[in-house]
């Protein structure tokens, strides 16, 4: 038995591919083939049914590329017990093979400038090969050099565990001295692991209510307390940060209650 399904090309991304995981029941992590950590003969993940493919559109995509002119969508048949198709079954589907050649790094390159540290962010794409041969790491110092950031360091997105922890460590340490901010993450952080333990079988429409008074209360003032970190720290208008705060006002509102986003 066969089925119908859909890839979804987006020009920039890639196409969502299946990497190989042992953190999950499926066996497998969605991820885009331009990632640079996932093979380049991944095989590409069907979105079964319309709902599916809206779902992921809706909510895995990066709002940068959700621009009707980078996406394509094309029709694919699997087998009735699958969700994926090899590399060589996709490009015979007619999917791109650029969008398993093309990856994207993100790297930050922090120094002495002329007026004090800095820390530029930029976004690299280029082919596989190019990646395999330095590329990044080349373009990375020649911004260097163009914004005269003297003995620069260059930290890649996929070794970023020592930046990550730097800044979990600035934002504790601004927790701490900020009660009414550490409390509404606080709360909002107890409120998520009592309804992930919470039965709700035979939950009464009073006590529901109750509870999601509760977290509504508590999303706000976190959402608030973020908002006047972004403004005290000069984040308002960063761009990343600006999508951050309005992404969750535009997602769509589910019609009926889901499983979960595993957009199988």
């Amino acid at each position: 038995m066969m089925r119908k399904g859909t890839i979804i090309q987006i020009k920039g991304l890639g196409i969502p591919v299946q990497s190989p995981t042992d953190r999950n029941l499926e066996g497998y992590e969605v991820r885009w083939s331009s990632d640079p950590e996932v093979s380049a003969d991944a095989p590409a993940h069907v979105l079964i049914g319309h709902e599916a493919l809206t779902r992921f559109i809706e909510l895995a995509v990066d709002r940068r590329f959700l621009i009707a002119d980078l996406m394509t969508v094309t029709p694919v048949t699997v087998a009735d017990n699958s969700n994926s198709l090899s590399r060589a079954q996709s490009e015979a589907a007619g999917i791109n093979p650029d969008n398993w050649n093309t990856v994207r790094m993100a790297m930050v390159i922090s120094g002495n400038g002329p007026r004090g540290a800095v820390m530029d962010e930029i976004e690299w794409v280029g082919s596989r090969d190019e990646f395999n041969e330095g590329a990044p790491l080349a373009e990375a110092y020649a911004h260097a050099k163009h914004r005269q950031i003297k003995l620069p360091s260059i930290h890649k997105h996929t070794e970023s565990g020592h930046i990550m922890r730097a800044a979990h460590f600035f934002g504790e340490f601004r927790r701490q001295l900020k009660p009414s901010l550490r409390a509404a993450e606080m709360m909002a952080r107890v409120l998520e692991q009592n309804l992930c333990s919470l039965d709700l079988t035979d939950i009464n429409g009073d006590k529901a209510h109750h509870y999601l008074m509760e977290i509504q209360r508590a999303f706000i003032q976190r959402r608030e307390h973020a908002q006047i970190e972004l403004a005290e720290n000069g984040m308002v208008d960063w761009p990343a940060m600006a999508e951050a705060l309005t992404e969750a006002n535009d997602a769509p509102t589910p019609s009926r209650p889901s499983r979960g986003q595993s957009f199988h």
